[in-house]
């Protein structure tokens, strides 16, 4: 029976449309009341005619099958969150998807641009050799269940309703298999006989989707191509725009006999970069004479209106033939074929370069040095790639570990016990003016190295700014070669010499690395720090030719110097003698011009492993430095924190008249207990405005024509212009702030607070999300709302000025906490 608008199912779930609906169940938008958020709901309704016995193995397959998927975590896959059964019929809980499916793109648009379609490619090949890896095959991949979300990025879609099939037994097997959709499935997916799916099974339907995007046609179904052969026309037949190397590789994909496509979504994926993985675990590129994508935020088209849709619209057509689409686990002699590792994209220049055969990934701890031998060829021009090495046991010979000769290397000396070794961070000194490089809100084209030890993937679980980070999962054997490595290359432009990121540890005191390749194509190391304890923490470090391991030279000719441009190379995680598995997140990789200091301490966002957070209440009774009220319905209340407490402690009933959020210089109890109130020194955003700083020497001007704003700072004395600091869209909502000594001043943009001082010229990041900021009298903290929990609840938090250290001061029962101030 069709559910209908307002149904409650499992006294949580709230029916709010029917977004598709199929002979066999129907996929649902549905309320969560418990989280307060959109969830796609799809239920499978039982086959008319199964007997008791086939229904109750079906449900518990079912209920498997749900488990399997809910352990799936990666960014171009819909998440299950939950599994229930009601009325007789099975539903899975997923993420509701916002954005537009592929299939309605191609509709409106037609042929879509290549560069576009191959980075979603790109994703959805990442995401299938996840879900490969984990024994799962999707087997009904199509454009409708490929969802482009608002930032560009592509979420494979309509997990969830499986199959039932018993290995002993090929008839149940068969009679209860999904048979896809028949554009995108290959033929054995209706092989009634002997029905045996593979990998290669969703590499056919990825290579089907790609060529309906790219030709604006969908392809002919496999029982129509093996009647008539003429009807698949090649790609650039119907797209002469489309590129030969990606016509040639949907082709492959789409071949008819399973062995002639590519054995697994990683190879696929590598053919479409213009690379060529080995087997046997080795990795050889061979790159056209191209620049291949590198960044998704790179040309990227101007996208199509945005509607919410979830789990890929109409229910298969599979549900409709009586088939059960979705997930089948790889089982009994199913087990995913070995993968190649991955290794970096190298630009190639279109003139011949001389060309070395590739060794492993570099070694974060000891390397050997490469001497590249010049060859000619008459192929398309290989890239010398950087030595990559494992830290040898013994003296490593001129022989590649898949057995190919490679050129021969000279061992560096392993460091000593007496060999020096950073024990603190360094503290950045000018943190760049641009944000971060790598924010992780587009998740890009992160590949790991040759070191199996781990896995890192987009995560909204621990977040420093904006809406993701990234869980960097690591599983180190007993092994010489305890370290993992994730790359992605990214040209930078100018000198850059530090670099940064942002870190949640798991306190394991592992060391956290960046590599750096340079002009010549030399991996250095930049050693960042170790991984302290709970609690973001800004690690860095810089990049010098003269600092000992765990930075320096890593692999490539070893000149002594950088040679510039560079290109952020990889994130390496290297373990020291901490635990050997566990996780860590990391946000905000950043890079930058400035030195640091060898003895300065961390730059720690939150408590670490030797400064535990603050668990306890205050005493009662005790006030602190900040003072806010608490909406309670009929009555307020004053309260009170301060930064090194966990949660508030209300002083008493107060009126909103003498509240915190009155505007007054002082707050009040009805039982007469007043506070003294310190707003600091801000003015509005509007224009014109002058905003003097509190010495008097030097005042922020803003001058708004349409909706841009122009803010310059200029010496009051004589109004000479200082500096022009910033061009564009300004948050009205959050005032200028000036340091009580003048030496900076604080704007935002969008919702990010943003620092500037008024001798140098620049800005950089402080703080994400600021909702109504305040400095502290004494200048070193700022205090700021974030939201939490139900719609309208916020709760209090401070940071250092420099946007450091951020802690939660009111974690307490109380929801509706309003008008922070520091106390005077």
């Amino acid at each position: 029976m069709r559910l209908t608008t307002g149904q409650l199912l499992q006294d949580r779930y709230r029916i709010v449309s029917l977004l598709g609906q199929g002979g066999m169940g129907a996929v649902y938008k549905a309320w969560d009341t418990r989280l307060e958020v959109p969830v796609a709901l799809k239920e499978m309704l039982p086959q008319p005619g199964l007997d008791p016995q086939m229904l109750a193995e079906l449900r518990h397959q079912f209920q498997q099958e749900a488990q399997i998927l809910a352990r799936l975590n990666h960014p171009h896959l819909v998440r299950v969150t939950d599994f229930f059964q009601e009325s007789g019929n099975a539903y899975l809980v997923m993420d509701f998807v916002e954005g537009e499916g592929m299939a309605e793109r191609i509709d409106r648009e037609g042929a879509l641009p290549e560069a576009q379609v191959l980075e979603w490619a790109d994703q959805l090949l990442d995401a299938l050799a996840y879900c490969h890896a984990n024994g799962v095959l999707h087997r009904d991949i199509k454009p409708q269940n490929v969802i482009i979300r608002a930032d560009g990025r592509a979420v494979l879609v309509d997990f969830g309703l499986v199959k039932l099939w018993d290995p002993h037994d090929p008839r149940t097997r068969t009679a209860m298999r999904g048979m896809g959709t028949p554009e995108y499935a290959p033929p054995e997916q209706y092989d009634m006989g002997t029905g045996h799916t593979d990998l290669r099974t969703d590499v056919y339907s990825v290579g089907a989707t790609l060529y309906h995007a790219l030709s604006g046609k969908s392809p002919p179904t496999a029982t129509q191509r093996i009647a008539k052969p003429g009807m698949f026309q090649p790609l650039r037949t119907l797209n002469p725009r489309v590129s030969p190397n990606t016509e040639a590789v949907v082709l492959r994909a789409t071949e008819l006999a399973v062995e002639d496509r590519f054995a697994t979504a990683q190879e696929m994926a590598a053919a479409l970069r213009g690379e060529t993985l080995a087997p046997e675990g080795g990795a050889t590129i061979v790159i056209p004479g191209k620049k291949p994508p590198e960044i998704a935020e790179e040309g990227r088209r101007k996208r199509g209106p945005v509607w919410a849709w979830a789990m890929g619209g109409l229910v298969a057509l599979a549900l409709i033939v009586g088939g059960v689409i979705g997930v089948q686990r790889l089982r009994d002699g199913l087990a995913p074929t070995p993968t190649a590792e991955e290794t970096v994209i190298v630009v190639v220049p279109d003139t011949a370069t001389p060309s070395v055969t590739p060794t492993p990934t570099p070694s974060p701890t000891q390397t050997a040095t490469a001497t590249a031998t010049a060859t000619s060829t008459s192929t398309p021009t290989r890239t010398p790639t950087p030595t990559r090495t494992r830290r040898p046991t013994s003296t490593p010979t001129g022989t590649t570990e898949g057995g190919t000769p490679g050129p021969t290397a000279t061992p560096r000396a392993t460091p000593t016990p007496g060999t020096p070794r950073p024990t603190r961070t360094p503290q950045p000194t000018s943190p760049p003016a641009s944000g971060a490089l790598i924010t992780f809100e587009q998740w890009g084209n992160w590949r790991r190295g040759d070191q199996p030890y781990g896995e890192m993937t987009q995560t909204s679980e621990q977040v420093r700014s904006g809406s993701y980070a990234a869980k960097l999962r690591y599983d180190f054997p007993i092994t010489d070669d305890d370290y993992v490595v994730f790359i992605r290359s990214l040209s930078l432009a100018g000198q850059p010499n530090t670099v940064g990121a942002w870190v949640y540890g798991d306190g394991s005191d592992h060391y956290l690395n960046a590599w750096i390749q340079d002009a010549q194509n030399e991996v250095w190391s930049v050693h960042l720090g170790k991984v302290g304890g709970a609690g973001w923490q800004q690690l860095a470090g810089n990049l010098d030719p003269n600092r000992s391991w765990p930075s320096g030279h890593i692999s490539g000719p070893e000149n002594g110097v950088i040679d510039y441009p560079v290109r952020f190379y990889a994130l390496v995680l290297d373990r020291t003698s901490g635990s050997r598995s566990g996780h860590i997140y990391i946000d905000d990789v950043s890079v930058w011009q400035g030195e640091l200091s060898a003895t300065a301490t961390p730059v720690a966002s939150g408590p670490t492993a030797t400064t535990p957070p603050p668990t306890s209440p205050p005493p009662s009774g005790q006030v602190g430095r900040i003072f806010y009220t608490i909406d309670a319905g009929q009555t307020y209340y004053l309260a009170s924190t301060d930064p090194s407490w966990s949660q508030g402690q209300v002083i008493g009933v107060a009126a909103y008249e003498q509240s915190t959020c009155a505007g007054g210089a002082t707050a009040k109890t009805l039982v007469g207990q007043t506070f003294n109130l310190f707003y600091g020194y801000r003015c509005n955003v509007e224009s014109p405005q002058s905003c003097p700083s509190p010495d008097g020497v030097y005042k922020v001007v803003l001058w708004r024509e349409g909706g841009s704003y122009s803010l310059s700072v200029r010496r009051t004395e004589d109004d000479a212009l200082m500096q022009s600091t910033y061009s564009g869209s300004l948050n009205e909502d959050v005032p200028i702030l000036w340091a009580p000594d003048s030496s900076y001043f604080y704007f935002a943009i969008k919702n990010t607070l943003h620092r500037a001082s008024p001798s140098s010229a620049g800005y950089q990041p402080v703080l994400p999300y600021a909702d109504e900021p305040y400095l502290s009298p004494d200048g070193s903290m700022l205090l700021y709302r974030q939201p939490v929990g139900a719609v309208g609840a916020y709760d209090i938090w401070v940071a250092n000025a420099d946007g450091s250290n951020p802690r939660n001061v009111t974690g307490a029962p109380e929801t509706y906490k309003l008008c922070a101030r520091w106390g005077r």
